[in-house]
């Protein structure tokens, strides 16, 4: 007999994994890139703020989302696709599932991509170090004794406007391959963050995002371009793989 997940089960484990992506537009490599980028972040909402980290790895077409959820201890999770296919699925360890996320049937109309933000150069700078081990580097955070060789780097402080939000950007060139994503390039069919279609002369290694009554805040705090194996981005033997079908508010992953 084939495994059920219920609706609350798939809404449980699928939300924080779409809430981390949208917070980086899930950009891919428009340059050769290969390897891991390792996130953290906050949320503060009405008061009550949670905090998520997320693993993001890229071999040429390939992407996987490992997302740690607020809760304590482990991945909710994680999400593999492949942007050549435009072929997602939710990988669920604790239930040996994998669900097929839903794409637009052919010829159907996908969003329209929103207009770029409003895009200012503010002039600030400040000094970002990160140190490196071997393949590794990793963010010395405020208050942190740096252990390894320490490269400092020169961040750049840009706005992005739109109606709805305002989004502080801390722009760095050339960090550790990262400066060869495109965060343009989202999945999110043009309704992930407006901050994605703007081009920035870097990457960002912090964004600060406030809107209304929340405000996010996110930081690249790991860049690993050791390489990845093949079998990383595929779903594990045994695994029960079904449609998910499409959820109120959720949309789908787009097929160009």
């Amino acid at each position: 007999m084939g495994r059920t997940v219920s609706m609350r089960t798939r809404r449980t484990v699928l939300a924080p994994v779409l809430a981390a992506t949208a917070c980086l537009g899930l950009a891919h490599a428009a340059a050769p890139f290969e390897g891991k980028m390792r996130l953290e972040g906050t949320m503060l909402r009405a008061g009550r703020t949670q905090q998520f980290g997320m693993d993001y790895y890229v071999k040429q077409s390939k992407i996987r989302v490992d997302v740690k959820a607020p809760a304590p201890g482990g991945a909710a999770g994680y999400l593999l696709g492949d942007l050549t296919t435009k072929k997602f699925h939710l990988v669920m360890p604790a239930q040996r599932m994998a669900m097929a996320l839903p794409t637009p049937a052919a010829g159907a109309q996908t969003p329209a991509q929103g207009k770029a933000p409003e895009l200012t150069r503010t002039g600030k700078t400040t000094t970002v170090a990160f140190t490196r081990a071997g393949t590794l580097l990793s963010l010395v955070k405020a208050g942190q004794a740096p252990a390894g060789d320490v490269t400092n780097y020169t961040a750049e402080e840009w706005t992005a406007k739109t109606d709805a939000d305002v989004t502080e950007l801390w722009v760095v060139k050339d960090l550790g391959g990262a400066s060869g994503l495109d965060m343009a390039m989202g999945l999110s069919g043009g309704q992930g963050p407006a901050w994605t279609r703007a081009k920035l002369p870097g990457f960002p290694y912090r964004i600060i995002t406030r809107s209304g009554n929340s405000t996010s805040e996110l930081w690249l705090t790991q860049i690993d371009t050791k390489p990845l194996a093949d079998a990383f981005f595929r779903i594990p033997g045994g695994f029960q793989v079904m449609q998910m079908p499409m959820m109120p508010g959720m949309p789908a992953m787009p097929r160009r």
